[in-house]
């Protein structure tokens, strides 16, 4: 593939569905989605995708997040969209993720039992201790 065939999607318009795929990602997402439907957690846990500006790292976030909406509903792990650079200070970001992430577990009819009641007491936690724990997390560096 030419470079400019790479370059000329704009970092600004990510791909959305594997259908569309020019950079020869879709292979790879469909294995990130089959590898964590199938992982085991006994406690959290990120994955990190890094490469240089407007190399396709939305795209393949988008492709992943297809791939997951095609399992089995009972396969689905809950995916809670949320953009770190949409706001600004770290207070405000964990503010904003938390809110995030119980707005879609409120949507949720399957969540592990007392799964929300945890987040709400995390949420609590962190806001009155300041203190910062690790949790779940898709890292997309830019």
């Amino acid at each position: 593939m030419a470079q400019t065939e790479i370059n000329s999607q704009s970092a600004d318009n990510p791909l959305i569905t594997p259908e569309q795929d020019k950079l020869g990602y879709a292979p790879f997402a469909q294995y990130l989605a089959d590898t964590i439907c199938k992982m085991k957690f006994s406690g959290g846990f990120a994955i990190a995708v890094y490469g240089g500006w407007n190399s396709g790292k939305s795209t393949l976030l988008h492709f992943v997040i297809n791939y997951l909406q095609q399992k089995p509903e009972n396969e689905q792990p809950i995916i809670v969209r949320f953009n770190p650079w949409l706001f600004s200070g770290n207070e405000n970001i964990t503010r904003q993720f938390f809110d995030q992430l119980q707005d879609v577990l409120s949507q949720v009819t399957s969540v592990p039992k007392g799964l929300k009641e945890r987040i709400a007491k995390e949420n609590r936690y962190h806001f009155k201790t300041g203190r910062k724990r690790r949790l779940f997390a898709l890292n997309i560096n830019h």
